[in-house]
């Protein structure tokens, strides 16, 4: 895992830990305070580490075998706050971030998504604006743009097949989007009144809303309830807030697992039912 400029390792077995510290780099481009800080990393087939780290224009490889930094690549361009890194086959990264204007962050703020053969450091920006993906198989992902349309992108030919358009993703910071294997994507959802997360069907591009739980005045007394009398299926508008999901998981069962920003309370007239981590069950 990363933190901070370190790299650690925990064996939760015999609970031994080692770290180390991010290598050298002169290319650091300083603009807030999680300049430098680690922001995604994956692992490839052969088992090497890559590591981004914000605002810092290269990849960093890790060799867990000689315990030692053993690879870097430049890029044309940053990792940011929700850059996303993954490894689909042997000798092949992929990564988003953003571009560079004279040393500063491009006010346009649009999207960057590149292909890193590490063999030969060769960096291939594609022209698809892709602001989070997950990846669908060893030549494809699937991603979310600036507009809230999700498409298909090949990593063969660059072609990009648009899914869903105007989807209503979330931005805290990234759209969390996370690929079930079976043809059904997850993502954050953040709409009008409508907060949770959603699952879209890749074939046919519907999209199936989840929204917190939320209850009115559980520990008395609380905000009005603002719904029409004998309104049926109506979310009081103060009971629905974003509370920020940080990442989502899905277990073997294809349980849908969230975590999010908010801290735990033992409050009994915490009106919100959300916690840190919240399961939905999709199957027996």
């Amino acid at each position: 895992m990363g933190w901070g400029q370190i790299l650690a390792y925990y064996d939760p077995g015999t609970e031994a830990v080692r770290s180390w510290n991010l290598p050298p780099y002169s290319g650091l481009a300083r603009l807030y305070s999680m300049d430098g800080r680690i922001v995604a990393l994956t692992i490839d087939p052969d088992g090497e580490i890559w590591v981004v780290a914000s605002m810092v224009s290269a990849v960093f490889g890790f060799n867990p075998t000689t315990s030692s930094w053993d690879r870097t690549v430049n890029l044309q361009f940053v990792p940011i706050m929700g850059t996303k890194i993954g490894a689909p086959r042997t000798g092949l990264l992929t990564i988003s971030g953003v571009p560079l204007n004279s040393g500063a962050l491009d006010p346009s703020g649009t999207p960057v998504f590149a292909l890193v053969m590490t063999g030969s450091h060769e960096v291939k920006v594609l022209p698809a604006h892709v602001r989070d993906y997950a990846m669908t198989g060893t030549d494809e992902i699937v991603y979310a743009d600036n507009a809230g349309n999700i498409a298909k992108l090949s990593l063969t030919d660059g072609v990009s097949t648009v899914v869903a358009t105007g989807a209503p993703i979330g931005r805290s910071p990234s759209a969390h989007l996370e690929s079930d294997g079976k043809g059904d994507l997850w993502f954050s959802l953040l709409a009008y009144r409508s907060v949770g997360v959603a699952q879209l069907n890749l074939s046919t591009g519907a999209i199936k809303r989840f929204n917190f739980p939320y209850v009115i005045d559980p520990g008395g007394p609380g905000p009005p309830n603002t719904c029409p009398t004998n309104a049926i299926h109506c979310i009081p508008d103060n009971a629905v807030f974003d509370p920020g999901i940080q990442a989502i998981v899905l277990d073997q069962r294809a349980n849908v697992w969230i975590v999010t920003e908010l801290n735990g309370s033992g409050d009994p007239n915490q009106r919100s039912p959300m916690t840190p981590i919240m399961e939905l069950q999709t199957s027996p």
